[in-house]
C-alpha cells in the first residue's frame, strides 16, 4: 500500500501532459522545422493550434515568416540585391523597383498579398509601431521584429511601385504605359501635377495606373493607394526607431531614414493646408481608408509623384 501511494503522484505528475509553456515552445520548435523545409501552411498551422501569442516576439516574428514563406520571400535575396537601393530622394523609391522580386505582373498577386499579410502581423503588435514594439518585447525582441518588417516592406514597396508606377530600369512610368501613379480628380491634386517644376515623371495626359481606377474613394482603389501609404509611413516609422548604423551590409539603408524626414518636411511645405501633416502619421490600413479622397490624392501628387518621384 505504501509503495501504490508513492506511485500515484508520480502516475499523476506524467499523466497532465505538456504545461502551456512547453506547449508554446514545442509550437515554435515545429514551425521552425516546417519553415526549414519550406513547408510554410504546416508551420502556421503549429503555431496557430496554440492560439495568438501577441506578448511573445519569436512566435510573431515566425508567424510572420509562414506568410514570407508562402510569397517566396528571402532575406537573402534581398541582401544580395541591397546595393540597388539609393538614398537619393529622386531615386529611393525608384531604385526599389530594381529589386529582383520587384517583377510584379498583375494587382494583388498571391506573392503580393501573402508579403503583406506577414507585414500585417509584426506591424499589429507593440501596439502599433516601432517604439511600442521595442517597448513592450525589449530592445533584442523589438529590434529583430523591427528589422524583419523593414526588410519586408521594402520587398513591398519595390513591388508596389514597380507595378503601379509602371517601372521600368528603376525609373517610374518607364514601361511606357502610364508615368502617373493615379489618374488625379482633385482640384489641388491636378494643379500641383500639372504645375511645371513641380512633377517628376507625372504627366496627367498619359494617365494613372488602370489598376487604380476612378477616384480615391472607389473601395479596390482606395485598398490600393492605402496600401502605399500604409508601407511608405511604417518604413519611416521604423527607420526612426532601429539603429542601423555604417555597417556596409546594409548599403544605403543607414542614409534613407534622413532623407525620407527630409522629403516629407518638403512637402508638408507644398502643401498649404494640414494634409500631409495628418497622412504622414497614419500607420494603419483603417486610419488610412478613414482619409478623405482630398487628403490621400494631394498626398500622391505631392509626396509620391514628386518629393520622391
Amino acid at each position: 500500500m505504501k509503495n501504490l501511494a508513492i506511485l500515484f503522484p508520480i502516475l499523476l505528475f506524467f499523466s497532465c501532459g505538456k504545461t502551456a509553456e512547453q506547449k508554446l515552445d514545442s509550437a515554435k520548435q515545429s514551425a521552425k522545422y516546417y519553415l526549414t523545409n519550406g513547408e510554410c501552411s504546416k508551420a502556421r498551422d503549429a503555431l496557430e493550434d496554440v492560439g495568438n501569442q501577441s506578448d511573445d516576439s519569436v512566435y510573431i516574428s515566425l508567424l510572420a515568416s509562414t506568410y514570407g514563406c508562402d510569397a517566396g520571400y528571402s532575406e537573402l535575396d534581398l541582401f544580395a540585391d541591397i546595393t540597388n537601393i539609393q538614398s537619393a530622394s529622386n531615386q529611393m523609391l525608384g531604385s526599389l523597383t530594381l529589386l529582383s522580386s520587384s517583377n510584379e505582373t498583375q494587382a494583388d498577386s498571391a506573392e503580393y498579398t501573402n508579403l503583406m499579410s506577414g507585414i500585417d502581423t509584426i506591424l499589429a503588435s507593440g501596439g502599433g509601431s516601432a517604439a511600442g514594439r521595442n517597448s513592450k518585447f525589449g530592445s533584442v525582441g523589438g529590434t529583430n521584429l523591427n528589422f524583419q518588417a523593414l526588410y519586408m516592406i521594402i520587398v513591398e514597396l519595390g513591388k508596389f511601385m514597380g507595378y503601379y508606377g509602371d517601372a521600368a530600369g528603376g525609373a517610374k512610368g518607364g514601361g511606357g504605359n502610364h508615368t502617373c501613379l493615379f489618374s488625379y480628380n482633385i482640384g489641388d491634386a491636378q494643379t500641383y501635377v500639372t504645375t511645371s517644376g513641380n512633377t517628376g515623371s507625372c504627366v496627367t495626359t498619359n494617365g494613372g495606373s488602370p489598376d487604380l481606377p476612378g477616384n480615391a474613394t472607389d473601395p479596390t482603389t482606395l485598398q490600393r493607394l492605402c496600401q502605399g501609404i500604409y508601407l511608405f509611413n511604417n518604413m519611416r516609422d521604423i527607420l526612426s526607431n532601429v539603429d542601423i548604423g555604417g555597417n556596409s551590409n546594409f548599403g544605403e539603408l543607414a542614409n534613407i531614414g534622413a532623407q525620407l524626414e527630409a522629403g516629407i518636411l518638403a512637402a508638408e511645405a507644398l502643401d498649404p493646408g494640414t494634409r500631409i501633416s495628418t497622412v504622414k502619421n497614419v500607420k494603419t490600413m483603417a486610419a488610412c481608408e478613414a482619409l478623405s479622397d482630398e487628403q490621400i490624392e494631394v498626398w500622391y501628387a505631392i509626396v509620391f509623384e514628386t518629393a520622391f518621384p
